[in-house]
């Protein structure tokens, strides 16, 4: 089953996407997206995602898009080229 949902990735009001509240995320598609944002912003949200991703979830990030800090340490890197990492 797919669910679509919309959130806001710096709301301080939340821990985690709204959606969460029915579990854990098992694949999350961020591409493109962070590189919109400064370098603390992407922390702040690569943290949410991690937070949010079940464990052994997948996480996508775009090619231009890093891990930074502890959370290299904290996903496998499945594929390097395209940037996809499990929890």
């Amino acid at each position: 089953m797919v669910h679509f949902s919309v959130d806001d990735l710096l709301s301080k009001q939340t821990g985690a996407p709204a959606e969460s509240i029915y579990g854990s995320f098992d694949l999350i598609l961020c591409r493109n997206v962070l590189i919109y944002f400064a370098e603390e912003k992407q922390k702040r949200i690569l943290q949410r995602l991690y937070t949010s991703l079940a464990k052994g979830g997948t996480l996508v990030l775009g090619a231009s898009e890093t891990l930074y800090g502890d959370l290299k340490s904290r996903f496998r890197t499945v594929d390097a080229r395209n940037r996809i990492y499990q929890k």
